[in-house]
């Protein structure tokens, strides 16, 4: 690799270190041809080996003299060398003609192009950019500061630091596998005499931090938009001055801004007495004092309480306090964060009034309600539940409760409730259940089955009523109705026989007249024994009439007097 002494060696021009070796070995030959001459026209015994030695120590001087600086001079360039290739920043040089007369270790790492391939050339460029450009040192070198614009638009500054020099942050994407970020300056390098000589640029790799700023921000961005969804509005509390630090989100929810409030610093009693409901101005001032007062190295609390907007609109917000201290106990911040929660709370109260609607609905009820696990763990018993089996809600809430059925009838409520499924959730069963008191009763029950979204039965609920007088007056309409067929059964029989003797008897007479066979007395016999057969249908028919208005409510009043009289 060829470094920057070899470097120096290429730029046109007499090396400074050659001079003054030439001007000692002309010194050498001067004192030379002078010593020779004065020993030529004064000569003198021993004055050749005088001669000699002083050629000697004069050559010896000179030549010392003239290696001390070259030597001193090797030794700075080895210095400046080690220097800029050991920097872990990238560099170049450029001279007042754009050749690379530098171009650092990290410069080869980071562009994967050698040193020995950029020196003397006027591309560096190829280093950051597929196309050629001029780089931040080739306007300095030319003095374009004017163009700047044109290729690092909004991206370059001047340096605060060097005069003459600039800065900038800019992504190069054909730089490494993903590419990277880099805040890169160029400054000018001039002589004593201000002469530009050429211009320096250098290389800082920000991709870490720039890709860490950009999830930072992606994250803040992230935070105020759940931010806006949650309602919430995040502050600051100034310990030493007792104020509170806002911001414009805050003072929306508020319902305000900045320049109405007079800017967003606002002392703790002006906040309490403008936004806070009076009824809740102690408990905040009570909360704000006692977290600031709290001995914890860290201090999280939470504190909901009402609000009045600027348009006189009463809110209720949840306040998140955390007050850090530390290892002395001396708090150090204090901050947090407040949430509308009006719909929720609102939601909330609504959910109770109905539950207090729903409630007195259920208990109002003279069905019996409850609802209970699959292994007949009860978690909701009505009133009439209670009462109708003569138990307390806490001695039923929590507990298992399988109600006593009769043998006959546990195989078909065992079979009804396995007949529950997601498609049929819902059906009605009637069965006897066996009272404390060893009573047989009747209740009719519908059931919902409760499934969870795999379709597992989580639950039951019921509605029941009993039924006992119900299926007690069915058994005695039927008994009755049974009665009451036997009854009509024989006195239709009871009136079959006089009509099938009274047929049977006129036929008889009809015939004997037609044969003329009858007399007159034999006649009127027979009438009055139809006459009394008559008699007794009629009476038949009226008891027959008694018994069905006796076993018939429905019947109109009309229709009974009808079927009596």
């Amino acid at each position: 690799m060829m470094d920057s002494r070899s470097m120096w060696r290429k730029i046109p021009g007499l090396d400074p270190r050659f001079s003054l070796i030439l001007v000692f070995m002309g010194m050498f030959v001067l004192t030379g041809i002078f010593e020779t001459g004065y020993n030529f026209f004064y000569p003198y015994p021993g004055m050749w080996e005088v001669s000699l030695l002083t050629m000697v120590v004069v050559s010896a001087c000179g030549a010392f003299i003239a290696f001390f600086p070259i030597r001193s001079l090797r030794t700075a360039e080895a210095r400046l060398d080690t220097l800029l290739n050991g920097s872990p920043a990238p560099q170049f040089v450029i001279d007042a003609d754009h050749r690379v007369i530098f171009w650092n270790r990290a410069m080869e790492i980071e562009s994967g192009i050698k040193a020995a391939e950029m020196y003397g050339s006027t591309d560096p460029w190829r280093a950051f950019y597929t196309e050629q450009r001029p780089t931040l040192a080739d306007l300095l070198v030319d003095g374009n500061v004017e163009k700047f614009p044109e290729w690092y638009t909004g991206r370059i500054t001047r340096s605060p630091l060097i005069d003459g020099s600039y800065e900038a942050v800019d992504f190069f994407p054909h730089i490494g596998k993903n590419g990277r970020w880099f805040y890169f300056t160029a400054s000018p390098v001039r002589d004593d005499k201000g002469v530009l000589l050429g211009a320096v640029e250098s290389f800082i790799n920000v991709t870490r931090s720039k890709r860490t700023e950009e999830v930072l921000k992606a994250n803040k961005l992230l935070l105020e938009d759940s931010m806006e969804l949650a309602h919430m509005a995040y502050w600051e509390f100034d310990l030493p001055s007792g104020t509170f630090i806002f911001n414009d989100r805050f003072y929306a929810l508020y319902g305000t801004t900045a320049e109405r409030e007079g800017g967003y610093r606002m002392p703790a009693d002006v906040y309490v007495k403008n936004f806070v409901l009076p009824e809740d101005a102690g408990l905040v001032q009570e909360r704000i004092a006692a977290s600031l007062s709290s001995q914890g190295p860290d201090t999280p609390s939470e504190l909901e309480h009402r609000i009045i907007r600027r348009d006189g609109e009463i809110r209720y917000i949840k306040v998140r306090i955390r007050t850090t201290r530390d290892k002395t106990g001396r708090t150090i911040r204090s901050n947090g964060a407040n949430q509308d929660i009006t719909l929720r709370i609102q939601a909330l109260i609504s959910l109770k009034e109905s539950e207090a609607r729903y409630r007195n609905v259920v208990e109002d009820q003279t069905e019996f309600i409850s609802r209970f696990l699959p292994d007949g763990t009860h978690v909701f018993v009505n009133d009439a539940y209670c009462r109708y089996f003569g138990l307390k809600r806490e001695d039923i809430i929590g507990h298992r409760i399988r109600p006593r059925i009769p043998a006959e009838d546990r195989e078909r409520v065992k079979q009804f409730f396995a007949s529950l499924t997601p498609d049929h959730p819902v059906d009605s069963i009637e069965h006897r259940i066996i009272m404390p008191d060893g009573t047989i009763l009747w209740q009719r029950w519908s059931d919902r089955a409760i499934f969870d979204s795999s379709g597992t039965i989580t639950g039951y609920q019921s509605v029941g009523r009993d039924i006992t007088e119900q299926r007690q007056a069915e058994i005695a309409l039927k008994i009755s109705e049974a009665r009451f067929l036997a009854f009509i059964s024989e006195a239709a029989m009871r009136l079959k026989n006089p009509l099938t003797l009274i047929e049977n008897n006129l036929e008889s007479v009809v015939s004997d007249i037609d044969r003329g066979k009858v007399s007159i007395p034999d006649l009127t016999l027979q009438l009055r024994l139809q006459t009394k057969n008559l008699a007794q249908i009629r009476s038949n028919i009226n008891e027959l009439n008694r018994a069905i208005v006796d076993h018939s409510g429905g019947i109109p009043d009309a229709s009974k007097k009808f079927l009596t009289e």
